[in-house]
C-alpha cells in the first residue's frame, strides 16, 4: 500500500500537528492513486490505438512486459522520466499519424 499511515491512534487523541500530517498523507495517497489510474488509462488507450500487444508495446517503450502490465493495471511504481518521455513521444507520433490518416511504420 502506498504510504501507509502507521499511527493507529484515534483522531481525537492526536495533536493538531499529527492530524495535519495524517491528512497530508491521505491526500498524497489519493493524489498518487489518481495519477497511477490516469497513466494506466493513457497507456492502455495508446496501446490499443496503435494495435500492439503487450510485448510489442513494451519493446517500443524499452521496458519489460511485466513493467508495462503494472503500468496498465495501475500497480507498482510510476515510470521514470526516460520512459515517460518515450511514452509521450509515442503519443505524439500516434496523434500525428491518426490526423494524417495513414498507417504508422512502427506498428507490427
Amino acid at each position: 500500500m502506498l504510504g501507509a499511515v502507521t499511527d493507529a491512534r484515534p483522531w481525537h487523541e492526536m495533536t493538531p500537528l499529527e492530524r495535519s500530517r495524517r491528512a497530508t498523507q491521505r491526500a498524497r495517497r489519493r493524489r498518487d492513486a489518481a495519477h497511477y489510474l490516469a497513466l494506466a488509462v493513457r497507456v492502455r488507450s495508446l496501446r490499443h490505438a496503435m494495435g500492439l500487444t503487450w510485448p510489442q508495446f513494451a519493446k517500443q517503450l524499452g521496458v519489460s512486459v511485466r513493467t508495462l502490465a503494472r503500468w496498465e493495471l495501475a500497480e507498482g511504481h510510476y515510470p521514470d522520466r526516460i520512459h515517460l518521455r518515450r511514452f509521450e513521444e509515442l503519443e505524439r507520433l500516434n496523434a500525428d499519424v491518426v490526423a494524417e490518416g495513414r498507417q504508422p511504420s512502427f506498428v507490427r
